[in-house]
């Protein structure tokens, strides 16, 4: 699957034009807000929060020459609701997933963080996984304020890091729905699904930045990488569902396996963030 097909494309808008001996003015200039999402990486594997083991230093850098939320907490313990509350600013109490039950989407009135910066002028792009409403579902990301999806929209697809299908919506094409991987089918693991991921947020940032052809528009991505969730299924199967091309540059540590795995997923999405940056 070529990274391009998950549909980001570079849009030549029409120009406002100015009255006769009008000045024109620039609007106020909003920030571009990336929001990375790393399903079940806990503080403490991070080197700026005192890990000393697993390497991730383009995230240190970032802590260092920006900020470092040492009070900043997940809406709930699991998946669904935890990103509920991310979305809609609500809490659980409020929500309208409560629990990672299958079939929950958002509903119709639910507003979300993109919607409104949608309504503020960004383009809204969400790569990776979803998890608040499945095909024919009030809550698909196209209806909660995305212009471009790329990724999982169920939870438990998500556990498949070598999934020969993924789910795409473009507002450019009009397209929307399964997108086939076809070098993953019938088990073939050749397309890793983060490594899709990583250059998918790195194409929408390329195309999408503002600048005279975009009419100086702001961007906000969300990218909900699937690392370093555990494929919950190859675990109970092999007792390691960490999934991973390989434990480089972990390989010679007198580790667990499934540790070495863990700590190689994460120095992989460090590096991801760092190619991004």
């Amino acid at each position: 699957m070529d990274f391009a097909d998950l549909g980001w494309r570079c849009c030549w808008l029409d120009r406002g034009t100015c009255a006769l001996g009008q000045i024109a003015r620039s609007a106020p200039r909003h920030p571009n807000i990336i929001f990375i999402l790393a399903d079940d990486l806990g503080y403490g594997d991070l080197g700026c929060y005192g890990q000393t083991r697993i390497k991730t230093p383009n995230i240190d850098k970032l802590a260092a020459e920006g900020i470092r939320f040492t009070d900043f907490y997940a809406g709930s313990t699991v998946c669904a609701p935890s990103r509920n509350c991310l979305m809609t600013g609500q809490d659980t109490g409020h929500a309208t997933i409560r629990g990672n039950k299958d079939g929950s989407s958002l509903s119709a009135t639910d507003f979300t963080i993109a919607q409104l910066l949608k309504q503020s002028g960004y383009r809204t792009g969400l790569v990776g996984k979803w998890g608040l409403g499945d095909e024919g579902s009030p809550g698909l990301p196209q209806l909660k304020g995305f212009d471009q999806f790329g990724g999982y929209l169920d939870q438990r697809h998500a556990h498949d890091y070598y999934t020969d299908h993924l789910f795409r919506y473009s507002d450019r094409n009009q397209f929307s729905g399964r997108q086939e991987i076809v070098e993953n089918r019938e088990g073939a693991q050749k397309t890793y699904i983060p490594d899709l991921f990583a250059n998918a947020a790195r194409e929408f940032v390329r195309t999408e930045k503002p600048d005279a052809v975009n009419n100086q528009r702001p961007f906000f991505l969300y990218w909900a990488t699937i690392i370093p969730h555990a494929n919950d299924e190859l675990g109970q199967k092999t007792g390691n569902g960490m999934q991973v091309p390989s434990d480089a540059p972990y390989s010679t540590e007198n580790w667990p396996q499934v540790e070495k795995n863990k700590a190689a997923m994460i120095t992989r999405l460090d590096s991801d963030v760092g190619a991004l940056m």
